[in-house]
C-alpha cells in the first residue's frame, strides 16, 4: 500500500494491494531467525531457479519488481 502512495501518489486499499503479490506467488517473510537457518545450497537454488521464474512471470504479466535487487 505504501509503494503506490509513495511513488505514484495513489491511495490503494488493503483489499486491492494484497492479492497482487499473492498472485505472483510471493508471501511476506516475518521471521528473522529463518534467515540464519537457510543454507547456501538453498539460497543458490533460489537465485538460479526461483527468482528467475518469478522475474519471467512478472515480465509476462507486465509487473515490475521494484523492491528487489538481484545481485550475484
Amino acid at each position: 500500500m505504501q509503494l503506490p502512495a509513495r511513488d505514484f501518489d495513489l491511495s490503494v486499499s488493503v483489499l486491492t494491494a494484497g492479492p497482487v503479490p499473492q498472485g505472483l506467488g510471493l508471501t511476506p517473510k516475518t521471521s528473522v531467525r529463518r534467515a540464519y537457518e537457510r543454507g547456501p545450497v538453498a539460497v543458490a537454488t533460489w537465485l538460479n531457479d526461483g527468482y528467475p521464474a518469478i522475474a519471467r512471470r512478472a515480465k509476462a504479466e507486465r509487473v515490475e519488481i521494484s523492491l528487489w535487487q538481484h545481485v550475484r
